[in-house]
């Protein structure tokens, strides 16, 4: 804080001027201010101030953990825009990764940072993937939805259904029509072929046995208008990796972030492209794999948003043209208005065991110690 010295005011009929110095602990400056008929004008002089600040400026805050000192050079991180704030921020750290062995564990290393804003589009999405899948009498079973009661009634009822439909088709063959006959035989040789399923798999073979027992047991069902119960179920099935869409409009207000901003899309085209290994530059046999990074937010806003794990970026897109019209830098040639969409996919599911435990306030858990409704 600067304090004001020597002030003196003087005053000249109908005119007053102030004045005074600053304290030298802030930085040397002066001003003065004059009142009168026509109004009140000011003139301030801070300009050793300004150059004192700039000169002995320094990366506070929680960004000053990504200047790291390296042999006496700095890893500079790439921050746009360059008055970004140090509360509200995303960091992308883009990883070297050393993929593990028999003989060494994996690590990984930081080898660059991004700082950007947060975005507009800022969600998360959770998915379970579960499938409708028939389980048929034998899988119901299995899942303790039907019992040996269950399957004995079952059996000893179609084989009265079938019974009957063998009785009714003799006796319909008297008509001796062609309808009649073929139907007759078919029945005859369903009837044969359950009764030769009871033989050689008992009950339970006849009714979730072969496909011929299923086929005339469907057939019979279907001529009085029914249809085998299928024992339909829910089935998880697992859980897909997550992905992450950012969406920025990027501004440049002048040459500095002009450049900034082409550091920046050149940066992240690299990382996310593989090179070629045991060849040429043009045809190598294999791919080194691209680098992986990890996403966090500001320590202000982290607690009450989402972890992101460790991802990959799959899709990266590039609009140089943010206005929809041609807007470029008369002197540079260089883009005004750039819009960024990135895609990134996580490389391991996420499980409960990637949340931290969750807590209940105690006013909002029940008797039984369960938690109720806010």
């Amino acid at each position: 804080m600067s304090i004001i010295k020597k002030p003196s005011i003087n005053v000249r009929g109908s005119q007053v001027t102030a004045s005074g110095t600053l304290d030298p602990s802030g930085g040397t400056g002066a001003f003065s201010i004059s009142a009168g008929p026509n109004g009140i004008s000011g003139n301030f002089s801070f300009r050793e101030k300004l150059n004192r600040k700039v000169q002995n400026s320094r990366v506070r805050g929680p960004l000053a953990s990504l200047y790291r000192p390296n042999g006496g050079k700095t890893n500079r991180p790439i921050v746009f825009p360059l008055d970004l704030d140090d509360e509200h921020y995303m960091i992308y750290n883009v990883i070297e990764r050393r993929r593990p062995s028999q003989k060494n564990e994996g690590t990984d290393r930081i080898i660059r940072s991004i700082v950007l804003p947060i975005p507009a589009n800022l969600q998360v999405e959770y998915k379970a993937g579960y499938e409708n899948t028939s389980l048929g009498a034998l899988g119901s079973m299995a899942q303790g939805s039907m019992g040996g009661a269950e399957i004995g009634a079952a059996f000893s009822s179609i084989s009265d259904f079938v019974g009957e439909k063998v009785t009714a088709a003799k006796n319909a063959f008297k008509n001796d029509t062609s309808d009649a006959v073929s139907k007759t035989a078919a029945v005859a040789i369903g009837g044969a072929v359950f009764a030769g399923a009871i033989g050689a798999a008992g009950p339970l073979g006849a009714i979730v046995g072969a496909n011929p027992v299923e086929s005339v047991i469907t057939g019979l069902l279907q001529d009085e208008g029914l249809a085998i119960n299928p024992h339909m179920a829910v089935v998880f099935k697992g859980v897909d990796f997550r992905t992450h869409q950012f969406q920025y409009k990027f501004v440049a207000k002048n040459q500095e972030e002009s450049d900034r901003l082409k550091e920046l899309i050149n940066l992240l085209r690299f990382h996310m492209l593989p090179s070629y290994k045991f060849g040429t530059e043009r045809a190598g046999f294999a791919f080194v794999y691209p680098d992986e990074f990890r996403i966090e937010f500001s320590e202000k806003l982290s607690s009450y948003l989402f972890d992101i794990g460790t991802s990959v970026l799959t899709d990266f897109s590039v609009n140089y043209n943010g206005e929809s019209i041609p807007t470029f830098f008369e002197t540079t040639g260089a883009p005004v208005s750039i819009n960024i969409s990135m895609t990134f996919q996580e490389t391991r599911i996420l499980t409960r065991e990637g949340f931290d435990e969750i807590e209940y306030a105690s006013d909002n858990l029940d008797e039984a110690g369960r938690p109720t409704e806010i």
